[in-house]
């Protein structure tokens, strides 16, 4: 015989070997899989009383009292010897057996349920109230209405309050604040997670970790990522210390759907792997659900081997599986089948998935809106594209109509409605589409940006490609910038916002000096607080955490104070200014190929504008142009623009952040020339061009401080390093160039903007980018120019340091000092016509 504790533990310890002692905790009757014949009796204050093993399916068994209130012994006997557990088992005249055989049924239909529990006699009172509230809440829930859930349970919370059960309110505040997230009401959801904390103060450990994890749960649905990611890892440590190895479990594998939400799956892949092996038939259920819905977005964000049939088939297993399960778990196993099956483009079997899931729950599983928006592609993939437009409107007014606010789930329905119409060829779709596009803005701005979710990026960037394809067919230009820049890469967008403060008045300028140096330093004693936490001994770790996520708190607040100082910034400029002999082209990635993005390019030139189809010969298309001079290339990230050399034919090549950067009026920076060598003291080639060049400022070697440096940036009209430089390691917003005393990074740049005419980085990838999303990148380069310079002369890999100072130096016997744009150009061609390759590499940002 195996003994192992199942479902309702805050504090568990699995059983081992015969005879071992485990710790169990709980307000509900344990359910144990006892794997053959068994007796259990409970011997506590106030005696010794033999329980009967109620049968819950397989070899699940459920104890039944009922049992004095208060510590004691739970023993449970078999063949191959005694279990005693050390347990606290709070239950009163035979109450909590009777509300969980009421729960074993929670797979039937919600009238019945919903009539028993109100049936139960004697009325509820007391602790009973207050489970009865919470299940009803749970039914409520799990049929899809969540408002009416959370409203039970801020009750079921109030009373268990009342009654001193402060572990239990805060478990019931945390359910109804992760329902509230759920309807992507923000303010809402964040009021629940403070009185969950203010309560978490008057009680033990056990509460910081129900909150520390909800809390996770709530930012996660709101797409605070990195917060969520933060909070869902305190709560693993604390309840790992405090050794609720349930809890710390249930964090771990929240985490993991977190991590992969991100695109991180290696790292969602090695927590699920480091758990310890559930102690039950159910839970190793569970698990192996997020296991496979975890392969299931690694594929879908192209990270491992697509192969969608056999995680839907996968699922409909688990689906079958014969445990006592929820309906709801149950139906959520079918329509993550559903989900597989219509992205292997198998329709029949996705609707025979989505008809099982509606079978074996009325709303189909716990996200109605999830369902009802698959339900509707299904249609439009079966070609019935009048009854899919039909199922997008009722899913879209469901969507505005409970939330009052266009979220998510409205935003994808028009989506879907735009794509079913013109399928139809029905006119409206191109309205639909924009109105979508506006929508998702909306959402974006309260939820917050999703940098991380690969397969929100997919169903964006196929949104703004089909409206701007119908825009572009219409010969509407200068709309179709708009939306590409708008709606096509939101973090640089915020980036472009963010430089654009330059211009404003000198109270607005201190007032966001103000708000950057609150968010330094709001940053600086998290990170401080953070190192703290993990050296302190055991017994501190409550209050070192506690202090920690306040400090992260007041982070969130500097961050959101310093976006709304960018939210009223200048509008953008309305049109793209292009001269006579120049084109500008906009790159936006293409749907057509997920897992190996295609990209589409809008060609700008006076009084007109082309459609470059994705997988179009940028080259060989751009080349040979009547008339064409110069061609400034907003590339987005598009590896396919990146490709593009310094000359096509007779016209040169810059590389612009966008095209509307183009628009923005700057006085010219006049001011004295700037040059900085050698900060590292470690470049002899670097320390011997800066002394060589003409420099009204010059700084070498340990002169090259950040001080010194930022006391002659602004203005300069030239400003030339020759060091080293550091693309970020993975964060963009990390990238620097190496100073004497310490770095000088795009955030630097951002936050002080200062006003510079040609900027030349003689240092290692000073010209690279790293990606700030999937679809958007990032580097020096680019930052310069959004701080405020012209244009930038910079490698977009490592360059020698002897090969840098020969390009260098070509560069300004060219006359590169006056005229950066013909002397970069004319040393490249000069140096690839001479079989030099110190041009290689080298690329020009910016305006001629």
């Amino acid at each position: 015989m195996r003994v192992a504790l199942v479902g309702y533990a805050t504090r568990v310890a699995p059983a081992g070997p015969a005879g071992e002692e485990v710790v169990f905790e709980s307000a509900q009757p344990p359910v144990i899989d006892a794997d053959g014949a068994a007796r259990a009796r409970w011997e506590g204050e106030g005696g010794r009383v033999d329980l009967a093993l109620a049968p819950v399916r397989g070899t699940l068994v459920r104890l039944a009292g009922p049992v004095p209130p208060g510590p004691g012994r739970l023993v449970v006997e078999g063949r191959g010897g005694a279990w005693t557990i050390t347990a606290r088992w709070r239950a009163d005249g035979g109450r909590t057996p009777r509300l969980a055989a009421l729960w074993d049924r929670r797979g039937e239909a919600l009238p019945p349920l919903l009539r028993a529990l109100a049936e139960l006699a004697p009325p509820p009172v007391g602790e009973e109230a207050v489970a009865a509230r919470a299940m009803e809440a749970s039914l409520r829930a799990r049929a899809g209405e969540a408002e009416r859930a959370i409203a039970l349970f801020e009750q079921a919370a109030d009373g268990a309050r009342a009654l001193g059960l402060t572990t239990q309110a805060v478990e019931h505040l945390g359910a109804a604040a992760f329902h509230q997230a759920r309807l992507d009401d923000l303010a809402e959801a964040q009021r629940l997670v403070a009185r969950m904390d203010a309560l978490a103060a008057e009680t033990d450990g056990r509460a910081t970790v129900l909150v520390a994890f909800f809390d996770g749960l709530v930012l996660g649905r709101l797409d605070r990522l990195s917060r969520a990611t933060t909070r869902l890892e305190e709560a693993a440590a604390l309840a790992t210390t405090l050794g609720d190895d349930g809890r710390a479990a249930a964090a771990q594998e929240a985490l993991a759907g977190l991590l992969a939400d991100q695109g991180r799956h290696a790292e969602a892949r090695d927590v699920l792997a480091a758990l310890p092996p559930p102690g039950s038939p159910v839970m190793a259920w569970r698990r192996r659900i997020n296991v496979a819905w975890q392969r299931l977005l690694s594929m879908q964000a192209c990270e491992t081997r697509p192969d969608f049939p056999e995680v839907a088939a996968a699922f409909e297993a688990l689906a079958q599986a014969p445990l006592a399960l929820g309906a709801d778990e149950k139906a959520n196993a079918w329509v993550n089948a559903a989900l597989g099956w219509s992205l292997a483009e198998r329709v029949p079997a996705a609707e025979a998935a989505l008809a099982a899931a509606r079978a074996a729950h009325p709303a189909g599983g716990r996200d109605p809106a999830f369902v009802e928006h698959l339900a509707a592609r299904l249609e439009l993939a079966a070609g019935r594209p009048a009854e899919a437009r039909a199922a997008f409107v009722q899913a879209h007014e469901r969507a505005v109509g409970r939330t009052g606010a266009a979220g998510d789930d409205a935003w994808r329905a028009l989506y879907g409605q735009g794509l079913a119409e013109a399928a139809a060829g029905d006119d409206r779709a191109l309205g639909t589409w924009l109105r979508a596009l506006d929508e998702l803005a909306a959402a974006s701005t309260r939820t917050g940006l999703r940098r991380g979710r690969a397969a929100w990026y997919a169903d964006r960037r196929a949104l703004l490609e089909v409206a701007t394809e119908r825009l572009l067919r219409q010969g509407e230009c200068e709309e179709v910038v708009q939306r590409i820049e708008r709606h096509g890469a939101p973090v640089r967008t915020r980036l472009v916002q963010e430089a654009r403060l330059d211009g404003l008045p000198p109270a607005a300028s201190r007032r966001w000096a103000e708000r950057v140096a609150q968010r330094d330093h709001a940053r600086a004693a998290l990170a401080t607080q953070s190192a703290a936490c993990e050296t302190v001994p055991a017994d501190e770790l409550p209050a070192c955490l506690a202090t920690q996520a306040r400090q992260a708190e007041q982070l969130v607040a500097a961050e959101g104070a310093l976006l709304a100082e960018l939210d009223a910034a200048p509008a953008e400029a309305a049109a793209v200014p292009v001269a006579a002999g120049e084109a500008v082209l906009v790159m936006v990635p293409a749907p057509s190929a997920p897992c190996a993005p295609a990209w589409s390019g809008v060609l700008l030139s006076p009084g007109a504008c082309e459609w470059l189809p994705p997988g179009a010969d940028l080259r060989a298309t751009l080349a040979h142009r009547p008339g064409l001079r110069h061609l400034a290339v907003a590339d987005g990230g598009s590896p396919d623009a990146r490709g593009l050399p310094g000359h096509l034919g007779g016209a040169t090549v810059g590389f612009i952040p966008s095209a509307r950067w183009l628009a923005e009026a700057r006085p010219p920076a006049t001011g004295p020339s700037l040059v900085v060598a050698d900060p590292g003291d470690d470049l002899p080639h670097s320390r011997a061009t800066g002394q060589a060049l003409p420099a009204d400022v010059r700084l070498l070697g340990p002169a090259a401080t950040r001080d010194a440096v930022l006391a002659h940036l602004d203005g300069a009209r030239l400003f030339h390093f020759d060091g080293h430089g550091d693309l970020g390691a993975g964060d963009p917003f990390a990238a620097h160039i190496a100073l004497a005393d310490g770095p000088l990074s795009v955030m630097d740049l951002l936050a002080r903007r200062p006003r510079l005419g040609t900027v030349i980085l003689s240092g290692c990838d000073t010209g690279a980018a790293g990606p700030l999303s999937r679809f958007e990148s990032l580097g020096l380069a680019e930052a310069f120019l959004l701080a405020g310079a012209d244009r930038v002369i910079a490698p977009d890999r490592p360059v020698p340091d002897a090969e840098a100072a020969r390009f260098v130096r070509r560069f300004y016997a060219a006359g590169g000092a006056d005229h950066p744009a013909e002397a970069f150009y004319a040393t490249t061609a000069a140096l690839e016509a001479e079989g030099d390759g110190a041009g290689r590499g080298w690329r020009f940002f910016g305006r001629r």
